[in-house]
């Protein structure tokens, strides 16, 4: 199995200015989810970049890289651009992986290219996790995901889904105190981990954002608006939270600091 990692590292974030050139244990954001895209197998792995500084340190930690259009609005535009610029052949599987997760697992990324390669008539494979901190249910920083009975997406949003027919409120606190399987057994959390085949990924650059796209801000909903089958792999291994807020970046780097992690924090 032969696949590509694809990471999108936008330095001009609103949120975060240069977010992947910001430290995380004496290195960089980038350097972190290089090295763990390293580890999975692939056969290349490619930062997609708007600026030279986070494209001179991702070559730094060993990777290729290229410099894409300062305008894109979404990492798979951006990641489109740099397999058309690589010559990428349209039947090889791609895993987008995003340049805010330091810590993603990389056997989660050598999994979700495997589950594509495993189901080639299905456009998307991506990863989803059970919650079981019920503080992350209401965090519209946390995305959600419902899967029909064949682990295929039904929908994505940062809002409550499932969600329970009583008041919004009552059906939050109706999970306090309840066990850590009983929320799990009904909210899941996606990761923002995708692999598909170059061919998809052209056709879905091609269509453009969809109205439910731009209403939750989540470009994966562009391709349930096209009819296309998200497989959803449920990994039971929790792994870190990507780095979307000053917040995130204040726990992770708290959390390396915990593990005694060396380095400039």
């Amino acid at each position: 199995m032969k696949f590509w990692v694809l990471i999108p590292a936008r330095a001009g974030s609103t949120r975060l200015p240069d977010k992947p050139l910001l430290k995380i244990a004496g290195k960089p954001m980038i350097g972190h989810v290089v090295e763990t895209a390293k580890k999975s197998g692939a056969e290349k792995v490619v930062v997609a970049t708007d600026d030279k500084r986070v494209k001179n340190v991702a070559e730094n930690f060993g990777a290729s890289s290229v410099i894409t259009d300062i305008k894109h609005q979404s990492g798979s535009d951006r990641i489109a651009e740099a397999a058309g610029l690589l010559e990428a052949p349209d039947d090889l599987i791609i895993v987008n992986l995003q340049g805010d997760e330091p810590l993603m697992p990389s056997n989660i990324i050598k999994k979700v290219a495997k589950l594509k390669y495993a189901h080639p008539n299905v456009c998307v494979a991506t990863v989803a996790t059970p919650i079981t901190d019920i503080s992350h249910v209401d965090n519209t920083n946390c995305v959600k995901v419902v899967i029909n009975h064949q682990n295929e997406a039904m929908y994505f949003s940062r809002s409550v889904i499932p969600h329970q027919r009583e008041d919004y409120r009552k059906s939050i606190g109706s999970l306090i105190g309840k066990s850590s399987a009983e929320i799990q057994n009904t909210y899941l959390r996606h990761l923002g981990i995708y692999s598909f085949q170059v061919s998809d990924l052209k056709n879905f650059v091609s269509w453009g954002p969809c109205q439910l796209e731009l209403h939750e801000k989540l470009e994966q909903l562009r391709w349930l608006w096209y009819k296309k089958n998200i497989k959803v792999m449920i990994e039971t291994q929790e792994p870190a939270i990507g780095v979307d807020t000053e917040q995130d970046l204040i726990k992770i780097r708290t959390m390396l600091q915990k593990n005694k992690i060396k380095g400039d924090i």
